[in-house]
């Protein structure tokens, strides 16, 4: 879905010290949504004046669920879908089901029943993703965000128990950090690699601090500023650095 170019200051993104932006509405910006539910209700109401039998239609972004009878639901997909064709709103047919039975927007819905299940393959992933945080005191970033992608989905008929996930966003954005040690003879050099909010600019030599990671420690005692550098009990011996890396895939 093509953006107009007064929109594209919206979908714009930072890499290697550029600006871009989208011309299309990217899976996973917050305001595509937003233009994919207008042009979904677009086609919808469209929808609507074809199918004129009585009917029920809900829109989640750009799913489409129709309730009907089932003597004539058939006919009206099939006006729906042969529409589609001859406007050239690309059809996702592996979406497409029909039943009293379905899965729509990751859920399983018993329509004559009048209830809804989490889907097998959903149900079984959770457990797994559980038992993959706990096997160990760290985990991979990735697997932290893949568990609270999918606790977020299925906590949508919960909302109450996403009071216990704050806990694990908190997780997800405290940056590790690590120990990393220099020679004493480069601790000049070292402070010169160093912003005033002790953010390294550069890598000092022979060393693997990476860039834009952040001081917190020298040997044990807590600095804030380039000025605490200068109070800190050094020796002949080397010196250990604690440092936030933000670019850690690591999770505590």
């Amino acid at each position: 879905m093509a953006v107009h170019p007064r929109y594209r200051g919206l979908l714009c993104f930072r890499f290697k010290g550029r600006i871009y932006f989208y011309k299309v509405c990217p899976f996973g910006a917050v305001v595509s949504a937003h233009f994919w539910s207008r042009l979904g209700g677009a086609f919808q109401r469209i929808f609507h004046r074809v199918c004129y039998l009585p009917h029920a239609s809900f829109l989640y972004v750009g799913d489409l669920l129709m309730f009907q009878e089932s003597s004539i639901i058939g006919l009206s997909a099939a006006v729906i879908a042969i529409l589609c064709m001859l406007i050239r709103l690309p059809i996702s047919w592996k979406k497409c089901e029909m039943g009293a039975t379905i899965i729509w927007i990751g859920w399983e819905f018993h329509i004559q029943a009048g209830f809804i299940l989490l889907p097998k393959q959903k149900k079984d992933k959770l457990p797994e993703l559980i038992h993959k945080l706990l096997s160990s005191s760290h985990c991979s970033k990735k697997s932290l965000e893949k568990f609270l992608g999918l606790a977020f989905w299925v906590t949508q008929l919960w909302p109450a128990m996403r009071t216990w996930l704050h806990y694990l966003y908190r997780d997800l954005h405290a940056i590790p950090a690590s120990q990393f040690s220099v020679d004493p003879g480069t601790w000049e050099e070292v402070c010169n690699c160093l912003s005033d909010n002790l953010t390294f600019l550069r890598k000092p030599p022979f060393s693997a601090i990476p860039i834009n990671g952040h001081l917190i420690q020298v040997r044990h005692q807590a600095v804030s500023t380039k000025s605490d550098l200068f109070s800190c009990a050094l020796s002949g011996k080397r010196i250990w650095l604690r440092i936030r890396d933000p670019n850690s895939s690591k999770e505590n």
